[in-house]
């Protein structure tokens, strides 16, 4: 696929700049759905990231939000919520990668989200070298 692109396309440097941009998407979605389970595991509760930010949303009786249990269901059953909490997600995945990380989402005190948010740190790091040595590579040539 890459080589038909390789023909059509007027520079290479095109082509190796869509990829880094590719690969830089597909760890983000990674580190997103990674962060998200890390909060899913524990029902979405009150301790958890996600909570300030669903319960915001007025999906549906606070009291009923109270409940940890139809938290879950209510998001995990609304493609809008979880298309929300996706959003969330991606937004602290890309602040983690590029190295800004804005402090408004923070993992929670479950070491799921401490580890995913450990892992989403490393992996940021080796993409930012990655990403930046490839763009010097690129403008050498």
């Amino acid at each position: 696929l890459f080589a038909l692109f390789e023909e059509v396309l007027p520079s290479p440097m095109i082509l190796k700049f869509g990829k880094l941009i590719l690969i830089m998407f597909l760890i983000g979605h990674m580190n997103a759905c990674m962060y998200y389970w890390a909060a899913s595991t524990h029902n979405l509760d009150e301790n958890t990231w996600a909570y300030a930010y669903i319960s915001q949303w007025n999906l549906s009786k606070v009291s009923e939000l109270e409940d940890p249990a139809h938290l879950h269901a209510t998001v995990s059953n609304s493609s809008s919520a979880l298309g929300l909490i996706y959003l969330y997600s991606l937004y602290y995945a890309f602040a983690t990668l590029t190295t800004v990380g804005y402090g408004d989402i923070s993992a929670g005190p479950y070491i799921e989200e401490q580890v995913s948010s450990i892992v989403a740190m490393c992996v940021g790091t080796s993409l930012f070298a990655f990403i930046v040595g490839s763009m010097a590579s690129l403008a050498t040539k």
